[in-house]
């Protein structure tokens, strides 16, 4: 990247959010207003199009956020509130760490209505090329990366855009650092491809866009399908080539015109010379080909073959460190250095192909050197140079967990940014390449050969999840990859004795749920057989449901007089539970529950909706903060007494390890709030590290587990100290306690 591009980022809060431009602030009936009894108005901060902007704070969690408001001089058609509130619901549905984080929608009394969103302190892409003119290659990759990897997830999730350009795409300050996170917004014009016009705001012969960017079939009326997007991607990378618009009519009936009959103005050679700019020309070309069936099918295939053409034999995190975009990496190296003869693989020799016919017959053979003939200095393992270290991760970054999936990636790039800085370990600086599975046990098959095929990692670490670890574990044992500090407390990874290539930290789900039952018999009333559990339909439920019912055993509770309440994954419908609940003639006073947060808070307020004084519990995997944030707005008589049980400190104690954790968090992340999840993230990978040192700098595999199972009594600060051996391979056994107040504040919990 060049030093340049980055370094002028603003981080005033009055800047654009997107394409509305600042306001001056002035008197507004608003401000001072509580929305919904969360969210205090603060003031106006832009205004565009049919919506306002308003700077506000999250009054349980003390955060900014943006509220944005249909103007209240609109004329309010049925219409027009269905067109505001559909893109709340597609950024509910399409979640993405590059794409504009909603919190909360709704009406007011009144008929106010708001959608609450994450607040972005930057500046939107329009703005930022044309202060900095034309960029780096580099740069432009770490741009169309995560804007790829964005528009990719929201068509797996059947959802289009429409209205990609550079003002609805945002880039966002990081404080202390170069880079910004890319962040895609304005959903108003997305539409869903499961039944489409079913929203009733799409109409044939409807013009729906905007000229230059949007593709011709859309701007023409018909309707569209994903292609749209590859379309838009196309015109964006061309703004970010060449600096201005694919095309250059002042009038817009001729652009319109232009686009259907011609291929884009050519972009001027002196920036990234002829040859290359002729080859990110024949790119750009094939992505807005007016022809459906000529354009890449996919944002993934056109990144790919940008990334073949601009990258150079390293990597971008190789030369600059790891990104501080927080997304998933969607990246298909090059050539990944492996232990074995290297080869050209039928991509690698179409993509050679290609660009020669753009840049002849010296660019092909760059093209074959550099897939045929990579460098490997100091290689010793796959995934291992003589410059880096690349871990692999399987997590979800979209749907009900994918919370998690971001807590643990936070936690672990924390940990390596503070090595990276020092030195990284041996020489070696550390990469994650995170995936999304999604939390699905299919897509985790697909993305576990990914990291290995395509990738080549060294290692695996702070995978999510047991249904997915099921699928994950004989992927990497079959690979010989070290399985480390998956977030998940399944017996699965907790043989004796244990597996030679999985080592744990946390506690397991028997040790916390044994301690949560043991805690609750201490309770006045609370007896084995009033204990009930709610918990997901699939392993993860069955592993925890079977840890308390060893639990109850030794209380003289058989299993099958346990009444078990389900719930399918990746899905929040308790209604069955519920009803089975009320049904249940025996008293019960307490619920042990097995969920993620968005089933566990809706099985909370309807279980306190039946009986208010029912004691409810949760495990870990929860992810507490989420919890918190769903209860809170609903009162003291659903969040207060929540009981968490936890494996590791509260994230604001005073333990030497959690402060090093929070301190590195505001210095590498300074816009990301402490949490349990990224906590428990930081610790393994801290662990990991350790043992990454003691395996020297010949690393291997066997070094490696050689290096973690002589690990004794390594004190990190967390009260806990960490312990391995040859037939001992989880850290720490130990299980803390929180308990949610009346005010949506997690406090420490004694179980003992």
């Amino acid at each position: 990247m060049a030093p340049d591009d980055f370094t002028r980022l603003s981080a005033s809060e009055d800047e654009k959010i997107g394409r509305y431009q600042a306001v001056q602030p002035g008197p507004d009936p608003l401000v001072g207003r509580v929305l919904k009894g969360a969210y205090c108005i603060e003031g106006k901060v832009g205004e565009g199009g049919m919506g306002v902007v308003y700077r506000a704070t999250q009054i349980t969690l003390g955060r900014t956020v943006a509220v944005k408001m249909i103007q209240q001089d609109r004329q309010m058609t049925a219409d027009t509130v269905e067109r505001f509130f559909r893109e709340a619901r597609l950024l509910t549905q399409v979640q993405h760490p590059n794409i504009v984080s909603v919190i909360d929608f709704g009406t007011e009394v009144g008929g106010l209505h708001f959608l609450v969103m994450e607040f972005l302190h930057g500046e939107p892409l329009d703005l930022f090329v044309k202060v900095r003119r034309r960029l780096s290659p580099e740069t432009i990759l770490e741009v169309m990366q995560p804007l790829c990897s964005a528009i990719s997830a929201a068509h797996q999730k059947k959802v289009v855009h429409r209205d990609l350009k550079p003002s609805n795409i945002y880039l966002v300050h990081v404080t202390g650092s170069a880079r910004p996170v890319v962040k895609v917004l304005d959903f108003g014009l997305g539409k869903t491809l499961t039944a489409p016009g079913s929203e009733g705001l799409t109409r044939q012969g409807l013009m729906m866009g905007t000229l230059c960017y949007s593709a011709p079939e859309q701007l023409g009326g018909a309707d569209v399908d994903a292609r749209a997007d590859v379309y838009s991607l196309g015109a964006i990378l061309y703004f970010l080539v060449a600096g201005r618009s694919p095309y250059l009519d002042e009038h817009k009936q001729g652009n319109l015109l232009l686009q259907l009959a011609r291929p884009p103005e050519p972009i001027d050679p002196t920036h990234l010379g002829p040859e290359r700019t002729r080859a990110v020309q024949v790119i750009i070309h094939r992505a807005m080909s007016p022809n459906l069936v000529d354009r890449y099918a996919t944002p993934d295939a056109l990144f790919a073959d940008l990334a073949e053409l601009l990258r150079p034999n390293e990597t971008v995190s190789e030369r600059h460190g790891s990104s501080l975009i927080e997304a998933p990496t969607q990246i298909r190296p090059i050539a990944q250095p492996t232990m074995t003869a290297p080869r050209v693989t039928r991509r690698g020799w179409m993509v050679a192909i290609g660009v020669a016919a753009a840049t002849g017959i010296a660019g092909l053979g760059y093209g074959l050197r550099r897939v045929a003939f990579p460098a490997n200095p100091g290689v010793t393992a796959p995934g291992v140079t003589g410059e880096e270290i690349l871990v692999g991760m399987s997590a979800p970054f979209n749907g009900p967990t994918a919370e998690l999936g971001r807590g643990m990636q936070l936690g672990i790039e924390t940990c390596f940014a503070a090595v990276n800085e020092a030195g990284g370990v041996h020489g070696r600086r550390l990469r994650l390449v995170a995936l999304d599975d999604s939390y699905e046990p299919d897509r985790t098959r697909e993305k576990m050969g990914q990291l290995i095929d395509e990738y080549g990692v060294f290692a695996f670490l702070g995978n999510v999840g047991t249904p997915t670890a099921e699928v994950a574990l004989p992927i990497a044992k079959k690979n010989d990859r070290i399985f480390f500090g998956a977030f998940t407390g399944a017996s699965l990874l907790r043989k004796e004795p244990p597996d030679h290539l999985v080592f744990n930290y946390r506690a397991s789900y028997a040790e916390e749920t044994a301690a949560t039952v043991g805690y609750l018999l201490t309770l006045p009333d609370i007896t084995p057989a009033s204990i009930a559990v709610f918990a997901q339909k699939d392993a993860f439920g069955d592993v925890v449901f079977a840890g308390i019912a060893r639990a109850l055993k030794k209380h003289k509770v058989r299993p099958e007089s346990i009444l078990r309440l389900d719930y399918d994954r990746n899905s929040a419908d308790v209604t069955q539970a519920l009803a089975k609940f009320d049904a249940h003639k025996a008293k019960l006073e307490a619920v042990v529950m097995v969920a993620t947060y968005r089933p566990a808070a809706k099985f909370i307020r309807g279980v306190r909706g039946l009986r208010s004084k029912v004691i409810c519990t949760n495990v870990s995997f929860v992810n507490s903060e989420a919890l918190a944030e769903e209860l809170t707005p609903l009162g003291p008589k659903y969040s207060a007494g929540i009981i968490v049980t936890q494996v590791v400190p509260h994230y604001d104690s005073d333990s030497t390890g959690v402060r090093t954790y929070r301190r590195l968090l505001m210095r590498y992340r300074p816009s990301a709030l402490p949490g349990f999840v990224s906590l428990e993230g930081f610790i393994a990978a801290s662990i990991f590290v350790e043992g990454l040192r003691r395996a020297g700098p010949e690393l291997t595999t066997d070094s490696l587990v050689s290096a973690l199972e002589e690990v004794r009594d390594l004190d990190l600060g967390i009260g806990e100290p960490i312990r391995f051996g040859p037939s001992k391979h989880q850290g720490s056994s130990k299980v803390w306690g929180s308990i949610l107040d009346d005010k949506g504040t997690y406090r420490n919990l004694d179980l003992d």
